[in-house]
């Protein structure tokens, strides 16, 4: 493998790394906004609590 292979492989690597990272973020809030709609929607409906979870 060329240096310059091998400097474009390491780029790509660090890049998608990042990328993961990034999605990482968004599902975890995602999933958070959904919890959160979720137990607003229990209360609107005045559902048990543990439905909720």
């Amino acid at each position: 493998m060329s240096l310059q292979t091998k400097v474009v492989s390491t780029s790509r690597e660090r890049f998608m790394q990042m990328v993961q990272e990034e999605l990482n973020k968004f599902e975890s809030t995602e999933r958070e906004l959904r919890k959160s709609a979720k137990q607003d929607r229990v209360k609107e409906l005045k559902l048990p609590e543990e439905l909720a979870h």
